[in-house]
């Protein structure tokens, strides 16, 4: 089934109990287990912090699963979640998967890189004249 996901919110204030629940297609995003452990007063932006942290393992875990949350939370969170607008902000799911793919492109690029370098050349032995 396919479907869109939006993630909403319309204004910020200090207190979070006085912000509008982030909505999923109108409903309540369900807030993952993690997201209560970091901060059960709520979820916030525009800042790397507990607030964050919750809002981008909530994001995760809706969109690509618990697992994929628990590795790359804390990535999303200062990549995205930390970049959001103060003042309002819409996410869609195809954001989301974007990032995902971008990130997880880029760690396989520099995972490649690294055993590239830790390779040693076929003439490493070889004395040169």
């Amino acid at each position: 089934m396919k479907w869109k996901m939006r993630f909403i919110r319309h204004r910020f204030a200090c207190n979070p109990a006085q912000l509008p629940p982030i909505t999923h297609n109108g409903r309540p995003l369900k807030t993952s287990r993690r997201a209560k452990q970091h901060c059960p007063n709520g979820y916030n932006w525009g800042y790397i912090g507990l607030g964050p942290k919750a809002l981008a393992h909530t994001i995760l875990c809706h969109v690509a699963g618990a697992r994929t949350a628990n590795r790359l939370y804390l990535a999303f969170e200062r990549e995205v979640i930390a970049a959001l607008p103060r003042s309002g902000w819409r996410l869609t799911d195809g954001d989301v998967r974007s990032w995902l793919a971008r990130y997880t492109r880029a760690q396989r690029e520099a995972r490649a890189s690294r055993q590239e370098i830790a390779r040693p050349s076929a003439n490493s032995g070889a004395r040169q004249a």
